[in-house]
């Protein structure tokens, strides 16, 4: 026919010729966005675990510690935080990180929460006793009255923050109003007073956080002498002892010169974890005095067991291997260790540990040494006349 004709005869339309892909320019884009993507997700599980908090029995140290293992996870496959003796694997676990992040988040939420009812339950108890003691009395101050009645409404309905502020403004008002009003009785001051101590060590518990070294994350020198002064009391009065642990890493300085000060704060951070996992319990207090110098107090804690224990971290900071440019770096550590005596101060303590250590330092290093007890009551190592010095200077490795 004559349409069929037409359309053979007329020519096909030549169809542009499509440009070639660049295959390499496209990969490499590819590549660099997936380089960038693993970053990012690094970056992300690393801001987790710096601005991290301690949730419940897991301390603050090994939450951020399995981040950053997650984060070492994603970037270069290292091994999965949990699986570290499971042979490694050619691919990320995701599915075990979503996991670990969901789980971790809602622990955080579950603690905050319990936390903010405890409190907001010890502030009703507060406000209630305050209230009650100044009704009875007949002594209702106005100020005091509206004080405690913000700090009420902000225990139902405030945040956190502003909980603080009202309760530490309550616990001035409330101060003022004892001392306005010296005609109460005896017994209702008491317990007035006894509520206050305890709001207060309250607040004083949660600035606690903010009494760490910043470069072990463990307590500081501060905490240590208030914690090592608490116990020594405390040990007179309940006759339950109180052992002290003084460790100096041996040849610190040398390790500083050879590899600088990157390696020589890694050795720290180490150290740091390592004396977190051999003491373990809440009431170790556990603190950086010096620059490689370290104290740990133990409560209720004998001299023998305290021996045992100091054997144990001397064992493990021995085990420890830490990586640097060209070698693994193995260190040891020399320890004192005592226990106290009811006719000693803290001060006194620490100085007669302090001699244990000096003896461990230049009796060979990498020891163990008790501080010696004399049967006339004045302690005493057996250090010769030559190395005896009323004070020693910081050691210096």
């Amino acid at each position: 026919m004559f349409w069929r004709k037409k359309a053979e005869e007329e020519p096909t339309p030549k169809v542009a010729a499509q440009p070639a892909v660049d295959h390499e320019r496209e990969r490499a884009r590819l590549e660099a966005e997936l380089d960038g993507s693993l970053e990012a997700a690094a970056g992300m599980l690393r801001a987790l675990g710096k601005h991290a908090f301690s949730v419940g029995e897991e301390p603050l140290e090994t939450i951020a510690r399995t981040f950053e293992r997650w984060a070492t996870h994603v970037l270069v496959l290292g091994p999965v935080p949990g699986d570290l003796d499971v042979p490694q694997k050619p691919r990320r676990e995701w599915a075990k990180l979503a996991r670990h992040v969901e789980s971790h988040r809602k622990r955080e939420a579950e603690w905050v929460t319990s936390s903010m009812r405890d409190m907001r339950e010890t502030i009703f108890a507060m406000v209630s006793g305050f209230t009650t003691a100044t009704v009875e009395e007949g002594r209702s101050d106005v100020r005091l009255r509206r004080r405690l009645e913000k700090l009420r409404t902000s225990a139902q309905e405030g945040s956190l923050e502003e909980l603080r502020k009202e309760a530490l403004s309550a616990v001035e008002a409330v101060t003022t109003a004892l001392e306005e009003q010296k005609s109460r009785s005896e017994n209702q001051a008491r317990e007035l007073r006894t509520r206050l101590r305890a709001l207060r060590s309250q607040l004083e518990e949660a600035q606690r956080e903010g009494e760490t070294d910043p470069l072990t994350k463990l307590f500081n020198r501060r905490v240590f002498d208030a914690s090592l002064e608490r116990g020594v009391l405390l040990a007179t009065v309940t006759e339950r002892p109180v052992a002290l642990l003084m460790v100096d890493l041996d040849h610190f300085k040398a390790i500083n010169d050879k590899h600088g000060h990157p390696v020589g704060d890694k050795v720290l951070r180490e150290v740091a974890d390592c004396l977190t996992r051999t003491f373990p319990r809440r009431s170790d207090v556990v603190a950086r005095i010096g620059g490689e110098e370290f104290a740990i107090v133990l409560s209720e804690t004998s001299i023998k067991d305290a021996r045992m224990l100091a054997e144990r971290l001397r064992n493990a900071i021995r085990a420890l291997r830490i990586e640097t440019s060209d070698k693994l770096l193995s260190i040891t550590a020399s320890i004192g260790v005592g226990e106290s005596s009811p006719s000693e101060t803290a001060p006194d303590f620490v100085a007669r540990v302090d001699k244990a250590l000096y003896k461990a330092k230049h009796t060979g290093r990498d020891r163990v040494v008790p501080a010696a007890e004399r049967p006339s009551g004045t302690f005493e190592l057996d250090v010769p006349p030559s190395q005896a010095a009323p004070a020693r200077p910081r050691a210096t490795g």
